[in-house]
Formats: structure tokens, C-alpha cells, sequence
């Protein structure tokens, strides 16, 4: 028996940013809503982790 809740390893900060760096390059019309919205996440998932990052070292 296997346990399939690591079944995709966890999504990392960098390809996500490259995957919006591509959408917004090289796509011919203006970024779609979805995009928006991930960066939107992104940004507060990372402020969240300096906030705790910088409370750490306190």
C-alpha cells in the first residue's frame, strides 16, 4: 500500500514566477484573470512567509 498524498511534489516559487514571466512575454494579448489572480497569491503567500521568516529571527 502507498500513500498518494505526495503523490506531486509541492509547487515551487521559482517556476511559478517563470510560468507567469511566459505568460506575460510571450502571449500575443494582455495577461488573462488567472494570471492576475496567481500573482495576487503568490505575492501574499511570500509576505506572509518574510513576515514569519522575520518574526523567526526576533
Amino acid at each position: 500500500m502507498t500513500d498518494d498524498t505526495d503523490s506531486y511534489p509541492p509547487r515551487r516559487l521559482d517556476s511559478q514566477l517563470s510560468y507567469l514571466a511566459m505568460q506575460t512575454t510571450t502571449a500575443d494579448q494582455a495577461p488573462g484573470r488567472d494570471v492576475v489572480e496567481r500573482l495576487e497569491q503568490l505575492r501574499a503567500e511570500v509576505e506572509a512567509w518574510l513576515e514569519r521568516v522575520g518574526s523567526a529571527g526576533k
